[in-house]
């Protein structure tokens, strides 16, 4: 594949008190917790604006929150997600990132400090033939998912959503489809109390997300 518009595609909801990073919120608190994760939301969209796709899609929840989205990323094509299951969802996103170009590269909230470059690395792999691109977390998971043609449900069917097979499951159900897959370097969700930690050690990735680096400053009054 050539040419072709790159799209970026950001599932998320809106930050609120006590639905925001609930493992996280039980660590320190649900008003840290929603502060956090607004401000991982805002990064989320600088490391998409730095990728330089030629289109941003947020697949936002819930529904009433489309005012809210709409001022923080004005120039963002805004897709409501359906009410059913994470990989409904899921599947639901990367289509509609399909439906503004040729290639999408799929992100949620949870890494702050990834870096451009990861997004950039998943387009050039798909540019280059691969069916599927994986961004490997270190829980097991998956942090980017990208693809150039929709995807078969059955690779997200059933599938065992938080928990560390979930990777390796996609890429058994992939090779299965005779999907070409690449896999990107690991990087790190941030969910609990021991990833905040890895997160504040993180001098590098916080000089990316400026924003997750302020929130920071700014909860060490109250951790």
């Amino acid at each position: 594949m050539t040419g072709g518009a790159r799209t970026v595609a950001i599932l998320t909801k809106w930050p609120r008190v006590g639905r925001a990073k609930r493992r996280l919120g039980r660590d320190i608190g649900p008003f840290a917790a929603r502060d956090l994760a607004r401000a991982f939301l805002r990064d989320t969209l600088a490391v998409a604006h730095a990728a330089r796709p030629d289109r941003i899609v947020i697949a936002f929840a819930p529904r009433a929150a489309g005012g809210h989205f709409a001022r923080l990323a004005p120039q963002a094509t805004l897709v409501a997600q359906p009410r059913t299951g994470f990989g409904p969802r899921l599947a639901h996103a990367l289509d509609a990132g399909l439906g503004q170009g040729r290639a999408v590269v799929l992100v949620a909230t949870d890494t702050p400090t990834l870096r451009a470059a990861s997004i950039t690395e998943a387009f050039e792999s798909l540019e280059s033939g691969r069916d599927l691109v994986l961004g490997p977390s270190d829980d097991g998971g998956y942090y980017l998912i990208a693809c150039r043609a929709p995807l078969p449900r059955s690779l997200f069917a059933g599938m065992p959503w938080s928990t560390a097979a979930v990777l390796g499951i996609t890429r058994q159900r992939a090779a299965a489809a005779g999907m070409q897959v690449a896999l990107l370097d690991p990087w790190y969700d941030i969910d609990d109390e021991a990833s905040l930690g890895r997160l504040r050690a993180d001098t590098a990735g916080l000089a990316r997300a400026a924003h997750t680096a302020r929130a920071l400053r700014d909860l060490e009054f109250i951790l």
